[in-house]
C-alpha cells in the first residue's frame, strides 16, 4: 500500500525550528538502511533489508545500495526475482542506475507479482544453474507471503539470497528516509527476521550501508552462497568458502572395508546431487563394488542415475531395500527410512556422512548410526573410491567370483524392473491418459490426508468417508489452460484469441492429443520464444 501525502501533511511535516537537527556529518554513518541477514539451512541464504523511503539529499544512499547488487555479482548471482514495495526507493534507484550504466553485468531483475512465485523461481533456477540466485520482497507481509517457498529452499538446501525491506525507524525527518507513508507504522514487525529465522542457520543485521560490502562479501553470507569448486573471480577472494570437509583416515578405511565385505550393502542418499560432481563418483563407487544398491530418498536433486544396475529407484523413505541391508551408508540424507515401517536389521552396520549429520533443524531425528561424520559427499566419495582402488586386500576381495555373481543377479533384477515399467503405459493415439501414462494421484483430491488417516485409523470413520467429508476434494477443478492464458494477459474470453498470444493453454485427454500438444509446445518455445501450458485431463 502506498499513501503519497503532500509535503503539508502531518505525517511529513518539517521539524519545528526548536527541534535540534543533526549536523551533516551525522548522515554519513547513520542511515535508515537496516539490513537483517539470515542464512537458510545449508547453502540457502536470506537477507532482510530496511531501505530509505525517500531520496537522501545528504547521503549517497543509492550508491551504497548499489553495493548490494555488486555483492550479488561477487556471489555469482545472475538473476533477482523481485516483488517491490514502498520500502525500496533507494534500491530502485540503484537498480535503474545499474541497468542503464552496466546492462551487460547487472543481475537480471524479473518481476513476480507473488512472493511465493519469486522464491520458488529463485529456488528452481538455482538448482538448474548450479549458482545462487536472489529474491527481493517487501517488509513483513512480503516475508510472510514467501510461505512454503522458504520451507522448500531450506530443506532443499538451495542457494537463495532474499532481500526484504523494513520500515524506517525515525518518524519526523531526523534522518533521510523518515516515515512518510501510512504503512510505515503498520508494517513494522518487532523482529521481522524471526518470521523465517527458524529455517535459517545464521541471522544478523546490517545497520548501515557503509559496511554492506563487508557484511555480504566478507561476512557470513556470501561464503555460504558460493558454489562448490573455484570462486567466481578475484574480487571474491575473501568470499570463497574454506577447504571442503573430509573424512578422517580411519573412517575411510572402516567404511570402505565394511561396504566391500558386506553381503547386502546399501547407499541411501537424498541431496548429495546438489554438488553435480557427486553422481559420477557415486557411480564409480557402485562400479567398484558389484551388488551394491543405491536408493534415493530426496527427489530434489539427481543423485544417482536410475539407469544404473545398482539403482533401487526413488521413494520418500518407504522402500523395502533397507529391510535386508547388512551395511548402510547414509550420504546426505534426512529421512533414510521410516522407523515404524521399514527399518534395517538391528545387526546392520550404519555409517552416516552428511553436511549436517545431526539434523540440527529437525527437533526429533533419531536414526541410529555406528559412526557419524560432517563431511562433503563429493570429498568423502573421492576418498572412498581412491582407498578401495589402492588397497590391495580390498581389490583382491572384489576379484572373487562371488562378486561377479552378485552383479549378474543385480542386473537381472534391474532389467526386470525396467521391463515392468515399460510395459505399463498404453500409448495408442486414442488411449485415455491414466496413472501409468502421466500420473493420477491428484486427479480429484489430495491423497496425503486420506493415506495418513488410513495408517493411524485403518478401521476409523475416515476410511469410509468421501473426499468431501474429509475436506480433501479438489472438485470442481478449474480450467487451468484458460487460467494460464488469462494470467498472461491474452485475449481469451473476448472472442478474438489467436495462436500469436504469448501464452497458449490447451487441454488434452488422449495420448495422441498429448503428443501433438508437446510438439506444439516444443515449436512455440524453441522457434517462437513463446510459452504454452498443457492441461492433462485424467
Amino acid at each position: 500500500m502506498s499513501c503519497n501525502l503532500p509535503p503539508s501533511s502531518k505525517l511529513c511535516r518539517p521539524l519545528p525550528d526548536a527541534f535540534p537537527r543533526p549536523g551533516p556529518d551525522a548522515f554519513q554513518p547513520a542511515t535508515q538502511s537496516r539490513q537483517s541477514v539470515l542464512v537458510l539451512r545449508a547453502t540457502a541464504v536470506c537477507i532482510v533489508c530496511a531501505l530509505f523511503n525517500k531520496p537522501a539529499q545528504r547521503s549517497p544512499v543509492s550508491q551504497r545500495h548499489g553495493h548490494v547488487s555488486e555483492c550479488l555479482g561477487i556471489a555469482g548471482i545472475t538473476a533477482c526475482f523481485v516483488n517491490v514495495g514502498s520500502d525500496h526507493p533507494s534500491l530502485l534507484e540503484a537498480i535503474v542506475k545499474g541497468k542503464r550504466e552496466r546492462p551487460g553485468s547487472w543481475p537480471r531483475m524479473i518481476t513476480c507479482p507473488s512472493e511465493v512465485t519469486a522464491i520458488s523461481m529463485a529456488d528452481g533456477y538455482a538448482r538448474v544453474s548450479g549458482r545462487p540466485q536472489a529474491v527481493l520482497v517487501h517488509v513483513d507481509v512480503g516475508t510472510q507471503a514467501m510461505g512454503q517457498g522458504i520451507h522448500n529452499a531450506s530443506v532443499g538446501r538451495a542457494p537463495v539470497l532474499i532481500l526484504a525491506g523494513l520500515c524506517p525507524y525515525t518518524e519526523s525527518g531526523e534522518l533521510p528516509g523518515s516515515r512518510t507513508e501510512y504503512m510505515h507504522w503498520l508494517q513494522e514487525a518487532p523482529d521481522q527476521k524471526a518470521i523465517v529465522g527458524q529455517y535459517c542457520r545464521y541471522t544478523g543485521q546490517v545497520h548501515t550501508g557503509l559496511n554492506v560490502k563487508q557484511m555480504l562479501a566478507q561476512g557470513p553470507v556470501v561464503p555460504r552462497l558460493c558454489p562448490r569448486g573455484p570462486g567466481p573471480g578475484d574480487a571474491a577472494v575473501l568470499a570463497r568458502p574454506g577447504p571442503p570437509g573430509a573424512l578422517p583416515a580411519d573412517a575411510v578405511a572402516d567404511i570402505s572395508a565394511a561396504l566391500v565385505r558386506a553381503r547386502r550393502p546399501l547407499v541411501v542418499t537424498g541431496y548429495s546431487g546438489r554438488d553435480r560432481r557427486t553422481p559420477e563418483l557415486l557411480v564409480a563407487l557402485a562400479d567398484l563394488i558389484p551388488g551394491i544398491r543405491v536408493h534415493d530418498t530426496g527427489g530434489s536433486d539427481m543423485c544417482f542415475p536410475f539407469s544404473h544396475v545398482a539403482s533401487e529407484g526413488f521413494s520418500l523413505g518407504t522402500d523395502d531395500c533397507t529391510r535386508d541391508a547388512d551395511v548402510v551408508l547414509l550420504l546426505d540424507c534426512d529421512v533414510p527410512w521410516i522407523p515404524s515401517l521399514n527399518p534395517p536389521p538391528k545387526t546392520a552396520r550404519i555409517y552416516h556422512v552428511d553436511s549436517d549429520p545431526l539434523n540440527q533443524q529437525i527437533p526429533v531425528s533419531l536414526f541410529p548410526a555406528h559412526g557419524r561424520w560432517r563431511a562433503e559427499s563429493y570429498t568423502a566419495l573421492t576418498q572412498l573410491v581412491k582407498h578401495i582402488e589402492g588397497d590391495a586386500v580390498l581389490t583382491t576381495t572384489l576379484g572373487d567370483g562371488a562378486y561377479a555373481a552378485r552383479h549378474d543377479a543385480r542386473s537381472r533384477v534391474h532389467r526386470a524392473r525396467l521391463a515392468s515399467i515399460a510395459s505399463r503405459p498404453r500409448l495408442g493415439a486414442d488411449e485415455a491418459l491414466d496413472a501409468d501414462n502421466i500420473g493420477s494421484l491428484l486427479k480429484t483430491c489430495w491423497k496425503a490426508p486420506r493415506n495418513s488417516a488410513r495408517i493411524v485409523y485403518p478401521a476409523g470413520l475416515s476410511a469410509s468417508a468421501s473426499d468431501d467429508e474429509i475436506n480433501c476434494s479438489f472438485r470442481p477443478t478449474p480450467n487451468f489452460a484458460a487460467l494460464a492464458e488469462a494470467a498472461a494477459g491474452s485475449e481469451v474470453g473476448w472472442g478474438q484469441a489467436t495462436d500469436d498470444a504469448w501464452m497458449k493453454g490447451v487441454r488434452v485427454r488422449t495420448a495422441g492429443h498429448l503428443k501433438e500438444a508437446l510438439e506444439c509446445a516444443r515449436s512455440r518455445l524453441l522457434d517462437d520464444d513463446k510459452a504454452m501450458l498443457i492441461e492433462v485431463l485424467l
